[in-house]
């Protein structure tokens, strides 16, 4: 997997949220199939995340939200009447 060269701060921002129960989705935990950082950033001045990493956590963070919230999604959400906006 990546070699996180930003364990130590993950792992100290994971300790303050618990302290406060807050969830925290690292997701460097889901990055052990990736062998190498390029992809996961625009390029190497640019280090955000690249389109694929975008992907990948779009699904984590949906993956996560329904299983916090599996109520939300079976909700039938009531649609308007015609002409009422």
């Amino acid at each position: 997997g990546v070699n996180d060269p930003f364990s130590s701060i993950h792992d100290r921002i994971k300790g303050i949220a618990d302290e406060y129960d807050i969830r925290v989705v690292d997701f460097v935990d889901y990055l052990s199939d990736v062998r190498d950082l390029k992809l996961v950033r625009v390029n190497r001045f640019d280090t955000h995340p690249s389109e694929m990493m975008h992907g990948r956590m779009a699904q984590v963070l949906s993956q996560k939200i329904r299983e916090a919230w599996p109520d939300l999604f079976s909700m039938e959400i009531e649609q308007p009447e015609r002409g009422q906006r």
